[in-house]
């Protein structure tokens, strides 16, 4: 069966139903944008735009076009162009397994496993995988399992991965002999009783890991853990096979809130791999007598079986919908093995791909900076015109158009643009590459207008003053109009005009559906459709009551909400009048505790708002005290962003909440001592937050607590 996203990315090609562009239209929207650009928060912003109609190959809108700016993960377009191109759609990697010599009643000596880079190997392939050699006929290795991954250089971490400390799983290193994006999910779930130990399981469990765990169960709002990996610490003396991925565990998960999963890094792909496969071939009854080891597949050991990944546009869809950065490395360092020789490594991958871009899109070397191949932090650069140009290329010239442009996410549909564009004309028409760091913000891809008209375009943002939120709504709002043309903008709904009776319907209605898991489908394709902006939050908060743990709705959560006082007073009312929890708040909190920095800066946003809403006020207080313990090098980052007067609004609300559970914000302040000790810019404001956090945080004279807005214990 063809899936959606390609099905539709061939009717975007193909779609006969279009109008021939003329210079009136062309004018207009030329005009429109400019309005939107100098109405936006992007006005006092380092901008690079363009837009080039696809039908008259016509420059309609440009912007600071030529300008080279960081274009954060729309680097990923220049490395999946090239990997489509130079590798094929139909590219699959092999993962090999030898043997020392042919099975002696189902008995080897010494596995061999060699990597060859793929991306996609999983627990599950790896199952599958170990069954297979079963039913070949290994029954016992009783010597070693040796993993080969001379395929890659030892380079875990290209350029720019250094600008950035952590084990979050974006982070995650390179290995021709990779597992789980070399990453490792740790699922947390509270006990029966409060001040129980709390369950800790790390997915796959291997002998590969030791894990310490200081989880208990907590309160039903206590939702304050820390989940860190690392290689053991303590023991450098070890050697390289021998040591152990360590995972930390400590903090409280709420009680009756199910279970949270938390994705690491791991630092040893190739061990990571050979401990979980030492464990899924004792689960079919293979067991391995002999250690886990790295080395090279010996040159007379015999071949024993191979397994093959998916295919390459298969891959590239995962990486592109899902910004992926371990895949674009792992495919920049094969694309370097492929065309300049084995092990591949990040110089000859990027060496391949400036031939590609000079060779095939007429983009010279030296006008451009490429140093990897996510885009992660401060390593790249390039303009909207030199990605339009890529773009136009893969659109109209290559082989691969279909596969290309289904790779990419499709406005208010999947991938990193599900939670965006809901409601709007881009929905199902716009699909696009996004792009997001601090302070750099991105989108560029393909848009098509009511009338058909079809555009290319790249928006590429660099040190916004507005926060990141403000400038991806205006960003939104621009390549919207791409979608407009061809239809009379619609008149925008006025809050008001619902009443409080009409919001307390719809959410009595929304709640039904949200009792039935059938309903989701519903209230999504209700959300699309719906502009007005409380009714937005009420069905997101539906769906999030619904589920959770689901990623794609906590970031329409987060996106729906909108923290302007006019949406506020009736979300305010009906919590009131209804006796219900602030609607859409949970969702943002959970988000935000997580590390969201978008969902960090709405909730920092509420905070001058809270005091004139008796329902907002204790529960955001409460929430920013989770968000300043689980998440607290996000929560600084955001605070430093934030405007004077909320900032002070949330230390305010920080310091009520801790007094009054007599704690204080350990994770928060942490981090603002290691700032200021490190000297962070900007130094005023850090060393501002750590003296405002120790005062507001010390109890007045006389041992009287301050007012609180908290409740108590």
């Amino acid at each position: 069966m063809i899936s959606f996203a390609i099905t539709s990315a061939i009717f975007f090609l193909t779609s006969p139903i279009f109008s021939v562009p003329n210079t009136n239209e062309h004018k207009l929207l030329r005009n429109t944008l400019a309005d939107a650009m100098e109405q936006s928060a992007l006005k006092s912003s380092r901008v690079s735009f363009q837009v080039i109609s696809l039908d008259d190959k016509s420059t309609v809108f440009e912007y600071g076009a030529g300008d080279l700016l960081n274009p954060a993960s729309n680097v990923k377009l220049f490395t999946s162009a090239a990997a489509l191109s130079l590798l094929g759609p139909d590219y699959r990697f092999e993962t090999e397994f030898f043997v020392d010599k042919p099975p002696q009643n189902g008995r080897v000596r010494t596995l061999f496993v060699r990597g060859n880079g793929d991306p996609s190997m999983t627990t599950e392939r790896l199952y599958a995988i170990a069954a297979e050699l079963s039913r070949q006929g290994l029954k016992e290795v009783r010597g070693d399992l040796v993993l080969d991954e001379t395929g890659f250089d030892g380079e875990r971490w290209a350029f720019g991965y250094d600008q950035e400390q952590g084990d979050k799983a974006y982070l995650a290193p390179t290995g021709a002999l990779s597992l789980n994006w070399n990453a490792v999910a740790v699922y947390l779930r509270p006990g029966a009783l409060r001040r129980q130990p709390a369950f800790v399981e790390i997915e796959p469990w291997s002998e590969y890991f030791r894990l310490q765990s200081k989880l208990l169960t907590g309160k039903a709002t206590q939702r304050r853990f820390v989940v860190k990996s690392s290689l053991e610490a303590e023991k450098p003396h070890l050697k390289p096979h021998m040591r152990r991925q360590e995972v930390e565990v400590r903090g409280h998960v709420p009680i009756g809130k199910g279970t949270w999963v938390v994705w690491r890094r791991i630092d040893n792909p190739a061990l990571y791999f050979g401990y979980t496969l030492k464990a899924l071939l004792a689960k079919h009854g293979v067991p391995v007598r002999g250690r886990v080891l790295v080395g090279a597949v010996s040159p007379t050991a015999e071949f024993f079986y191979a397994s093959s990944s998916e295919s390459l546009d298969i891959i590239l869809k995962r990486m592109n919908k899902q910004s992926s950065n371990f895949i674009a490395e792992q495919l920049l360092k094969t694309m370097g093995g492929v065309y300049r020789g084995f092990p591949g490594s990040y110089a000859k991958g990027l060496d391949v791909v400036a031939e590609f871009l000079e060779r095939e899109i007429g983009i010279a070397r030296g006008t451009y900076v490429m140093r990897n191949g996510s885009g992660l932090n401060d390593a790249n650069r390039f303009s909207a015109a030199q990605t339009n140009q890529l773009l136009r290329h893969m659109f109209e010239e290559a082989l691969f158009s279909p596969e290309f442009v289904s790779s990419l996410g499709i406005a208010a549909k999947d991938g990193t643009l599900r939670s965006r564009f809901g409601g709007s004309q881009a929905e199902g028409r716009l699909r696009a590459k996004t792009g997001t760091l601090e302070n750099v913000s991105a989108l560029s891809g393909y848009a098509q207008g009511m009338n058909g008209q079809r555009f290319v375009f790249s928006i590429l943002v660099n040190d916004a003053p507005s926060r990141s939120p403000e400038v991806v709504h205006a960003i939104d709002a621009l390549a919207t109009v791409l979608t407009n043309v061809g239809q009379a903008p619609k008149q925008a709904i006025r809050v008001e005009n619902g009443g409080i009776e009409a919001f307390k319907r719809q959410l009595k209605t929304y709640a039904t559906l949200a009792k039935d898991r059938r309903g989701q489908a519903l209230l999504q394709e209700m959300l699309r459709g719906e502009s007005n902006p409380v009714s937005r939050v009420l069905i997101v908060d539906a769906l999030y009551g619904l589920n959770p743990k689901d990623v794609d709705i906590a970031n329409m959560a987060v996106e729906a909400f909108c923290a302007k006082a006019e949406i506020m007073e009736p979300l305010n009312a009906l919590s009131l009048q209804m006796d219900i929890p602030f609607p859409g708040l949970n969702g943002l909190i959970e988000t935000a505790a997580a590390g969201s920095t978008e969902a960090i800066s709405k909730l920092l946003k509420l905070a001058p708002l809270a005091p004139g809403h008796s329902q907002l006020k204790i529960p955001l207080a409460e929430g920013l005290a989770a968000v300043a313990e689980s998440a607290p090098e996000e929560m600084l980052s955001g605070l430093l962003q934030a405007p004077v007067a909320e900032t002070h609004a949330a230390m305010r609300m920080l310091t009520s909440a801790f007094l009054n559970g007599g704690e204080r914000a350990w994770g928060l302040h942490e981090v603002l001592k290691a700032a200021a000790a490190a000297k962070a810019e900007p130094r005023e404001k850090v060393l501002s937050l750590l003296q405002m956090l120790d005062t507001l945080n010390r109890p007045p004279e006389g041992g009287v607590k301050q007012e609180s807005v908290g409740s108590g214990r």
